[in-house]
């Protein structure tokens, strides 16, 4: 019972915050989403969004920070933006080019 009652509230907490976000910020996190949600399940456990391609392309359509954390924060975590059409297969070759372009993690 107590689980349930932290998770919903966890829930409120969350809708809460996406509620009060400033416009200029929920523009900025649309532009981010549309850049990296149709790789990130390709970055997560494939090459992907390691590769400097997808970097390139998001620097491209206006997203600007295409810094080394950006890419491993990407890679390495839930998206944020919700489900990707990204191919799913190859987690080994993502980190072995993730630490071939971006360094040691």
């Amino acid at each position: 019972m107590e689980v349930k009652k932290r998770a919903a509230a966890i829930a409120a907490l969350c809708v809460l915050l996406v509620i009060s976000v400033p416009p200029q910020q929920r523009a900025a996190a649309k532009t981010f989403c549309e850049c990296y949600q149709p790789c990130h399940d390709g970055c997560s456990r494939s090459g992907w969004i390691c590769k400097v391609d997808c970097v390139e392309k998001c620097k491209e359509e206006g997203y600007m920070e295409e810094s080394r954390a950006v890419c491993l924060w990407v890679c390495s975590t839930d998206s944020p933006c919700g489900p990707s059409a990204a191919p799913t297969e190859g987690a080994a070759d993502c980190k072995i080019e993730c630490h071939k372009r971006w360094g040691q993690v």
